[in-house]
């Protein structure tokens, strides 16, 4: 069954429901062939009198969103080890040129050329 086929079928059943399928009967079958391919091209229409984005666009817009707030987490957990790393450099009285590094598993490392576990 194509799309016009869809549509004159459709068309049938309302007026034959409506109790009007008379109207149907005094069609030739050319013209309710007819009368489905228009509304099958009318509705191809639909999309544009009646705007509704397709599934895509909303799910581009949500990958968009999610990305952008993983970069913006990531860029204040960054921010959040920088300053974690230069107070405990404080804390510990480190040189103010000393390179603190707070490891994921939470060591405190001193750089000075070479590597230096300081807590």
């Amino acid at each position: 069954m194509d799309a016009a086929e869809y549509w004159q079928e459709a068309v049938e059943t309302a007026l034959d429901e409506m109790g009007l399928y008379s109207l149907v009967e005094s069609m030739t079958a050319e013209q309710r062939a007819e009368l489905g391919k228009a509304l099958a091209s009318s509705h191809q229409n639909y999309g544009m009198a009646f705007y509704s984005p397709p599934p895509s666009d909303r799910i581009s817009a949500i990958e968009r969103d999610y990305k952008a707030r993983i970069k913006e987490l990531e860029q204040d957990a960054e921010r959040y080890r920088e300053t974690a790393e230069r107070t405990v450099g404080r804390i510990l009285r480190q040189r103010p040129d000393a390179l603190i590094t707070i490891t994921d598993d939470g060591e405190v490392l001193r750089s000075n050329g070479r590597i230096e576990r300081i807590a």
